[in-house]
């Protein structure tokens, strides 16, 4: 079992369960269903990418352009308001998931803004401001991600022939 907060794998031996902790770990995959997997990847093992990330990325498309979600949790402490008789009186804890590029060595963060992912990924897309409105790609969908990724695969692909 992955322990996302703890940035783990808990493996269950026999009668007892033992935590191997996340910077030992280059890759691992957890089953969803009878025949449904997903990767699970270290980035500074798994791509040898040398910058500040904590924690595993779920490999969504795999190329030269490589698409990775990465769930990131944050726990809010209780708000309750005794005076107002509003708010939580218990922590809660937030699951957000990110999108991620890996390409050419480098780990880009894809802001789901429109303007701000545009901006962002200018520099390594330089089409993307017209694929934008020509493809109506959505920073938010995951489907138009993979849309994207695939077809900067093939078109890497076919460049390099």
């Amino acid at each position: 079992r992955f322990d996302l907060m703890g940035q783990g794998l808990e493996i269950y031996l026999g009668s007892e369960t033992k935590l191997l902790p996340g910077s030992l770990i280059e890759e691992f995959y957890l089953e969803a269903g009878e025949e449904e997997l997903h990767h699970f990847v270290n980035p500074s093992n798994y791509f040898g990418y040398d910058g500040f990330v904590d924690g595993f990325f779920e490999v969504l498309v795999e190329g030269p352009w490589t698409l990775l979600l990465k769930s990131e949790i944050e726990v809010l402490k209780p708000n309750y308001v005794v005076a107002l008789d509003a708010g939580s009186s218990s922590q809660t804890a937030v699951r957000q998931d990110m999108f991620y590029l890996f390409y050419d060595g480098e780990l880009i963060r894809v802001p789901k803004q429109k303007k701000k992912a545009i901006k962002v990924l200018e520099p390594y897309i330089p089409s993307i401001g017209a694929r934008v409105k020509i493809d109506r790609i959505n920073f938010k969908q995951l489907a138009s991600l993979q849309l994207l990724v695939i077809d900067l695969n093939a078109k890497e692909e076919d460049s390099s022939r």
